[in-house]
C-alpha cells in the first residue's frame, strides 16, 4: 500500500498502483474484516523501535488503517476510479470516527499519551479540528520531558512531518 502510493507520489506514474490496484483493495477489505467496530486488534506489529513508548499495538494498527484507506480514496481517484473513492473515503471518514471514540479523549490526550500517540494521530488527520492544538501541546511537552528527544520509532517518526 505504502509503497505503491509512494512511487505513484514521487514519479507521478500511476502504472504500479494500476498494477497492485486489487491487491490493495482487498487488502483494505480485509482489514475491515478483521477489525472490530473499525479498531484494528491488539495483535500486529508495534514499532518495536520506540523508546520506553508503549503505544497500544490497536492504536497503531487503527491509524495505519485509516492513513491506508486514505491512500486507496486517492489512488482510486488518480485512476479513474470514482465510485472506489468515494466508497474508501467513506471508509476513511468511519475509521476516523472510531478511532477518535476510542483513542482520543475530550481534553486532546491521544492512546496513552506517548509521542507515538499524538504523531499517529496528528499526522494521519485523526485529531478533530478542536482539539488539534492540545494534542500538538501535549506532544510537544511529551518531546520536552524527554529532553528534547523523539521517542517515536521508524513507523511513526516519518510523521512528525506530516503533522
Amino acid at each position: 500500500m505504502i509503497v505503491p502510493f509512494t512511487c505513484w507520489q514521487r514519479y507521478g506514474d500511476v502504472q504500479v498502483v494500476r498494477d497492485r490496484y486489487g491487491e490493495m483493495a482487498a487488502w483494505i477489505d480485509s482489514l475491515k474484516t478483521h477489525s472490530s467496530g473499525l479498531i484494528r486488534p491488539a495483535g500486529g506489529y508495534g514499532d518495536w523501535l520506540g523508546v520506553e513508548d508503549g503505544t497500544p499495538l490497536d492504536l497503531i494498527g487503527t491509524a495505519y488503517f485509516a492513513e491506508s484507506t486514505a491512500m486507496m480514496a486517492q489512488m482510486a481517484r488518480a485512476l479513474g476510479r470514482s465510485y472506489d473513492a468515494l466508497r474508501f473515503l467513506a471508509l476513511w471518514s468511519e475509521i476516523r470516527d472510531a478511532f477518535r471514540t476510542r483513542f482520543v479523549a475530550a481534553d486532546g490526550r491521544t492512546g496513552n499519551g506517548s509521542q507515538t500517540s499524538y504523531v499517529l494521530a496528528l499526522g494521519f488527520h485523526l485529531v478533530p479540528g478542536g482539539l488539534v492544538k492540545a494534542a500538538a501541546d501535549n506532544l510537544a511537552a511529551g518531546i520536552k520531558a524527554h529532553g528534547g528527544h523523539l521517542t517515536t520509532g521508524f513507523l511513526d517518526t516519518g510523521g512528525c512531518c506530516r503533522c
